[in-house]
């Protein structure tokens, strides 16, 4: 089908930057402008990974928080249990970002009010989860990298 999400991004950039960009006066509203066709350049290329992303994380955030029902609080557990368990529809991508959100939201209250300090198996779960966090920043496809400038760089002595 054409055209693709890739094209029409791409095509909004170059109309920005051909036909926005030369007439703008002011700096600031320039380096906005960069900054959402940088944007649209990312997405441009990070969209199409992000249903995969979601899913990886899905399954792995719900075998963490089953890991986690013996170390944490009755309340916590039961919310863990009314969790959905049945397969949510992979291609549907609102579903798959709500049930991320639900999964993603108990994570976030074990994460922050576990003791990893109450013995092994609370040291092991939240080792776990930290884990998995560090590695899910790091995968996240959706990653905007600043510019520096090279005044930004330098060292104030």
């Amino acid at each position: 089908m054409r055209p693709t999400i890739e094209e029409q991004l791409r095509g909004n950039c170059r109309l920005l930057e051909q036909l926005v960009a030369p007439v703008l006066q002011d700096e600031h509203a320039t380096r906005v402008l960069s900054e959402v066709i940088k944007n649209l350049q990312m997405l441009e290329t990070a969209w199409m990974r992000v249903l995969p992303f979601l899913n990886w994380d899905n399954s792995l955030t719900a075998d963490l928080l089953e890991s986690a029902k013996p170390v944490v609080s009755d309340d916590i557990a039961a919310r863990i249990d009314d969790l959905p368990t049945g397969p949510v529809d992979i291609h549907d991508v609102t579903a798959v970002m709500e049930h991320n959100d639900r999964l993603r939201s108990v994570l976030s209250e074990i994460v922050t009010t576990l003791d990893p300090t109450a013995g092994a198996d609370a040291a092991t779960v939240h080792r776990n989860i930290v884990e998995h966090l560090d590695l899910r920043s790091r995968r996240y496809p959706m990653r905007m990298v600043p510019e520096l400038s090279p005044s930004s760089l330098r060292k104030d002595s």
